[in-house]
């Protein structure tokens, strides 16, 4: 079964050419999908991996687990069919995917909810427009460390009671 985290070589869809920055397909690329999509779903979520430099991003990340060291671009989530899927690579370690979901959640301005005083909030930003640009970016970054903060204290939580549960004996 595919699982999230696995690298996998995506095979070419000559139907749909990329354009101008996307990903072209005949890569690797990290499955992102939940384990209950990839068993049950036609399609997964991935994200394609390139081994060309990348300027450094919030939305990009290292992995070191592949055959080369590529970056993981999280900025372009793609959904491509389980038929496409081609020859398993390697499977991401722990770290790599901790940062992973923190890039997808940047990407996605994904809100946990643990963002109501967040520096970039709704009321912060009722009327941003005549604010200065520089004012907007540091706010941007603000939050986006904030939001970075919170993806990685709840990993950390999930992380410490499956450890807990395994300890005691109580393993899923």
């Amino acid at each position: 079964m595919i699982k999230r985290g696995q690298i996998y070589y995506i095979e070419s869809n000559r139907q749909n050419m990329p354009t101008d920055s996307e990903q072209y397909a005949g890569r690797p690329a990290i499955i992102v999908s939940n384990d209950k999509n990839n068993k049950y779903s036609e399609v997964v979520e991935i994200v394609y991996l390139t081994t060309q430099p990348k300027n450094e991003l919030p939305t990009h990340v290292r992995i070191r687990s592949s055959n080369r060291v590529s970056t993981a671009l999280c900025e372009q989530v793609t959904t491509v069919s389980v038929s496409r899927i081609g020859d398993y690579v390697a499977t991401c370690t722990d770290a790599e995917m901790m940062n992973i979901d923190t890039a997808l959640v940047i990407s996605l301005g994904i809100d946990f909810g643990c963002l109501e005083n967040a520096p970039n909030s709704d009321e912060h930003n009722e009327d941003i427009s005549n604010e200065p640009q520089q004012s907007q970016n540091s706010d941007e970054s603000c939050n986006e460390e904030y939001i970075k903060v919170c993806t990685e204290l709840e990993v950390y939580k999930h992380q410490y009671e499956w450890l807990v549960d395994r300890f005691l004996g109580r393993s899923k």
